[in-house]
């Protein structure tokens, strides 16, 4: 529990005025569809589309499309199904289709087609290239393989399980890191993700698990020194985290305040730029929650970037300094037309709400015998007190703007204040 202190950080949600928010980028995906795999090629300057559309802006272009900080643009050479991921190798960007039997992973350097590598049996659905190898993961034997540069070869035996699919592929600490739904991987006890260091298979802190329903993970992005993973799942480790969760490499830890009771939705994609990290899924702005299917986190703060209501933000990415989302959305938060593809406009007006402040709200933090629990209003409210598993301690009527609360009787450990309404902050008990 120790080193879990030094993440403790004000969490503060921002809600945004109503206003507007995103703007379709070039047009956006016209006649309906969806965008779901979003690249930044940095070498090449262009931004890559993929997903289920024919049309996008003014041009013809089958499920895959670039964008050059203007206008849209078709390959020469187009899919014949669907783009659900794309990757980076040097200076050669790669993709693979989904959705028929027809699984094409194809091979462009900027605009010029080069070939397509040998078709998987079955779905893949992410791509990743770490220590200049090509690595997919879908629902094909063993869930995970690499390009030898003549064949696709299983790593290390690969996953299994009810589903033994890899959805997403990431590192970290000089690790390959893969997550999905899977209970083994090459003949280790996993949960839903699984480290690789070149010669075996590791289990990730006890890995994710959901209480109430199958455990998935779909993203996960370095930020700040830590791996952030996320999915549709509520423990991580043992923590009950929500479906968001941050590794140091030896425990888990949670990033939200609200995750009692709720999850906060599901997450397919994380990116980072620069201090900022980005999230999007099917996800919801409420109290302790990032934003209405798209949240930006500085480290301390969340902020409501209010992509849309219902459906899901699917990919998220930034070119030329634009925070770029694809969605599932023709609509945006407040009925702008966003196209499925939209770029963000920033906050042009702000109404900040400080709701969840810890470090404020809370104090002394850390406390060893009672702390001071600080609120806006003093009417009456009970205050629920809940360690990390989430099993509730406490729950006491309390009123006033300034109550002294007894936590001397708590074992030391890091816990979660909360109202009926609201998420309070966290507290640390020390001995």
């Amino acid at each position: 529990m120790k080193c879990l202190l030094i993440f403790l950080s004000v969490i503060l949600i921002s809600i945004k005025g109503e206003c507007q928010y995103w703007k379709a980028l070039g047009g956006g995906v016209q006649g309906g569809g969806l965008v779901e795999a979003l690249l930044s090629d940095t070498i090449h300057h262009k931004l890559y589309a993929g997903g289920v559309f024919n049309i996008i802006g003014n041009v013809s272009a089958d499920y895959m499309a670039w964008w050059d900080g203007s206008e849209w643009h078709h390959f020469p050479v187009q899919p014949s199904d669907p783009v659900v991921s794309f990757a980076m190798k040097e200076d050669t960007m790669i993709f693979v289709t989904a959705n028929s039997n027809d699984f094409q992973v194809g091979r462009y350097v900027d605009t010029v087609f080069i070939d397509t590598l040998p078709k998987f049996s079955n779905v893949a659905y992410c791509l990743y290239v770490f220590h200049d190898t090509l690595y997919a993961g879908g629902e094909f034997s063993g869930g995970i393989k690499y390009w030898n540069g003549t064949t696709w070869k299983k790593l290390g035996g690969g996953v299994s399980g009810s589903e033994g699919a890899v959805y997403c592929i990431g590192s970290y600490g000089d690790q390959l890191i893969v997550g999905g739904h899977f209970s083994s991987a090459g003949g280790v006890s996993v949960n839903n993700i699984a480290a690789w260091n070149g010669n075996e298979w590791s289990d990730m802190g006890g890995g994710m698990t959901n209480q109430f329903t199958t455990p998935y993970v779909y993203t996960m992005e370095q930020y700040n020194g830590k791996l952030y993973v996320g999915g549709d799942f509520d423990h991580s480790g043992g923590v009950h985290t929500g479906s968001i969760a941050m590794w140091d490499g030896t425990v888990w830890d949670t990033v939200l305040l609200s995750t009692f009771g709720t999850s906060c939705g599901v997450f397919y994609d994380f990116q980072t730029d620069d201090s900022l990290f980005y999230v999007t899924g099917s996800i919801s702005g409420g109290v302790g929650c990032m934003g209405d299917l798209a949240g930006e986190y500085d480290g301390h703060n969340w902020f409501n970037m209010h992509l849309g209501v219902g459906n899901a933000g699917l990919a998220i990415t930034v070119f030329d300094g634009d925070v770029i989302s694809g969605s599932e959305n023709k609509f945006g938060y407040n009925g702008d037309t966003i196209n499925y593809i939209a770029k963000f406009l920033g906050y042009p007006t702000e109404v900040s709400s400080t709701i969840n402040n810890g470090s404020q709200l809370i104090s002394p933090n850390p406390a060893s015998t009672s702390i001071q629990i600080h609120l806006p209003s003093n009417q009456q409210t009970t205050l629920i007190i809940f360690n990390l598993i989430g099993e509730k301690l406490r729950e006491e009527k309390i009123s006033g703007n300034k109550i002294s609360i007894d936590v001397s009787d708590l074992p030391a450990g890091m816990y979660v204040a909360r109202t009926e309404k609201e998420v309070i902050g966290k507290f640390v008990k020390e001995e």
